[in-house]
């Protein structure tokens, strides 16, 4: 169920409750239900996804460094759009969780399986790396020599 009304999203509107497994997720005035407990503790690089992104999303973020001026833009009050981004969010990061076993598994494959060594991609052909292959395409075309003409206008 999701229920908004216009409000200005501060750290202390964010609340959960919890049952079990399945949690609902409160943010202002409106909530997020069901939402897997592992969707609201999922991380990328030790960073907790939906955290970060309801922070970045406040009046006054905590623990984001200013970068330029346009950091001081920020949304005035949820709307729509936020609702239907934040969603979209729960949504990915819900297949993610649900593709667990899937990764697992894959992962235990690559692992039990062969290992490709220096020799094998010599065999191969790959190696070792043309020069060709360690240039930008087109990358023979470019000149080194190259002057740079700065102009007022």
């Amino acid at each position: 169920m999701i229920n908004w009304r216009t409000r200005s999203l501060h750290h202390d509107s964010v609340n959960l409750r919890s049952a079990a497994r399945v949690t609902a997720l409160t943010v202002g005035s409106g909530t997020f239900a069901p939402v897997r407990q592992e969707v609201i503790d999922y991380t990328v690089s030790g960073r907790r996804i939906v955290w970060r992104w309801l922070n970045d999303r406040t009046i006054q973020p905590r623990n984001k460094r200013r970068t330029s001026t346009l950091d001081d833009i920020t949304q005035a009050a949820w709307n729509r759009e936020l609702t239907l981004e934040f969603l979209a969010l729960l949504s990915v990061l819900t297949g993610c969780v649900l593709m667990y076993p899937e990764q697992d598994q894959v992962l235990t494959d690559v692992c039990s399986g062969p290992l490709i060594g220096q020799a094998d991609l010599a065999a191969a052909g790959v190696l070792p790396v043309p020069e060709s292959a360690t240039r930008p395409v087109g990358a023979e075309n470019w000149s080194t020599d190259v002057e740079l003409v700065l102009s007022r206008s």
